[in-house]
């Protein structure tokens, strides 16, 4: 089974703390609160090699 965390964290280029989506050690999005709501980043990843 993978491993899904959110962490909450305060970063410096945000004005908020925002809540970082991470799957297996790697980022998968942001989450942040906007003026009317939330706002999701997401981070493309690489797709995984086939064996």
């Amino acid at each position: 089974m993978k491993e899904l965390e959110v962490i909450v964290a305060s970063v410096p280029d945000r004005d908020q703390v925002v809540a970082e989506i991470w799957l297996e050690g790697k980022q998968l999005a942001e989450v942040r609160r906007a003026n009317d709501g939330f706002l999701a980043e997401i981070y493309p990843q690489q797709p995984a090699a086939l064996p």
